[in-house]
């Protein structure tokens, strides 16, 4: 079929559902494709627009499950939401060079999609815009790309590689469920990593973090079980709850003396992690059960900001061998070291009131306790089963 040039404008589900077009040309002359024109064509295998259009609406081509191949017109300034999606078929992708915004699900569920050109003018990949992109290796974004929107390369799980030159903000789940992943080159702009951002991605084995980072929010890096290490520059001042647990693979980390605030279970479960450094953080906040299974650990010094060890802190924590806990800190709260059997040495700071339950529940290697004159409170079970405890001193006064 071919589209003469004095149609300035296809109009809205002008061919939409018709089986049996396998091609179409259409002409120059035509600057807008309007919404559904080609929706549900099933048999359409190619398309090549000329250089006069310059809008694409919303499903303009969806569900065209056939078509492999679409040329697009480097004038094209917007293609609309939902344009290409379901084209299983659909092998490449070389956006136009003035299009500014992908917007969301464009090219979702484009199986089949292998090769992806975003070109320098984009600024903004929108939610879900390659939402399973199940074949696509590689995701190279320009500089002039100042977000990536929620789930845009969820489960793509062909991809082993990103490159980000520009984003400012990658959004919730943007990467989520790439289980190939092995590597990402994050932006020096990079500002914020929303939740779930990198959660699954179980190929990934090492990220660095650049000095603009201020925040890692919830879960972000979540079952990323390769992730052996991840830089975290001085600058970063918030790591939300859960953002590394379960890396089982991580080995080291150093907290910067910017981060404020750890959130719960941010390291819980890195099986592998040997060092974490923290004396020289800003943290105030060390939520609970940050390094709760943290099985390598083997030594733990607390920010010299940090008024209390919370619950579960190291629990489980088992070849952790010492704990300075700092003179600001006033309570240890339940379970904190429970089954820290290599603890062998511990230092309680003079400010110190207050020793929840089962604190030290089955340090079994712990040889000795001296307890400061601040202490009045020792809760149930505080010291039990530590059968290696030699000597338990407490200052006068207790």
């Amino acid at each position: 079929m071919v589209i003469p040039s004095t149609n300035n404008r296809i109009n809205a589900s002008s061919f939409r559902e018709c089986d049996l077009l396998s091609s179409v040309e259409i002409l120059p002359g035509t600057s807008i494709i309007g919404e559904s024109a080609f929706r549900n064509c099933f048999s359409l295998l190619s398309i090549e627009f000329p250089q006069s259009v310059t809008q694409m609406d919303e499903y303009s081509f969806a569900y065209c499950y056939n078509l492999t191949y679409a040329n697009f017109s480097d004038m094209t300034t917007f293609i609309g939401q939902y344009a290409f999606y379901y084209c299983t078929s659909l092998l490449e992708a070389i956006l136009p060079d003035r299009l500014s915004n992908v917007t969301r699900y464009t090219f979702a569920y484009c199986f089949n999609l292998s090769n992806l050109s975003i070109k320098s003018m984009c600024q903004n990949i929108s939610e879900f815009s390659f939402y399973q992109c199940k074949s696509l290796p590689f995701a190279n974004m320009p500089s002039s790309v100042q977000s990536i929107g929620e789930s845009a390369f969820r489960l793509c799980t062909n991809l082993t590689s990103i490159a980000i030159d520009g984003a400012i903000v990658i959004y919730n789940s943007a990467f989520r469920d790439c289980t190939s992943l092995e590597s990402a080159q994050l932006s020096n702009c990079l500002a914020t990593i929303h939740a779930f951002a990198f959660m699954n991605c179980y190929n990934l084995t090492s990220v660095e973090f650049p000095s603009t980072l201020l925040t890692i929010m919830t879960q972000a890096f979540l079952n990323c079980y390769s992730l052996a290490t991840a830089t975290i520059v001085n600058g970063l001042k918030t790591i939300e709850y859960s953002a590394f647990m379960n890396c089982y693979s991580l080995l080291s980390v150093e907290l910067p003396a910017t981060l404020t605030t750890i959130g719960f279970q941010t390291f819980m479960n890195c099986y592998s992690l040997v060092n974490a450094t923290t004396t020289s953080s800003g943290a105030t906040l060390i939520d609970y059960s940050v390094f709760q299974n943290c099985y390598e650990l083997h030594s733990i010094s607390m920010p010299v900001n940090l008024t209390f060890v919370s619950q579960n802190l190291c629990y489980n924590c088992r070849k952790l061998e010492s704990a300075i806990i700092g003179d600001r800190i006033t309570g240890i709260y339940s379970s904190a070291f429970c089954y820290c059997e290599s603890l062998t040495s511990l230092t309680l700071g003079v400010n110190l009131t207050t020793i929840g339950s089962q604190a030290f529940y089955s340090c079994l290697s712990l040889p000795t306790v001296h307890i400061p004159i601040a202490v009045t409170s020792i809760s149930t079970d505080a010291f039990r089963n530590c059968f290696g405890l030699e000597s338990f001193t407490v200052d006068i006064n207790n």
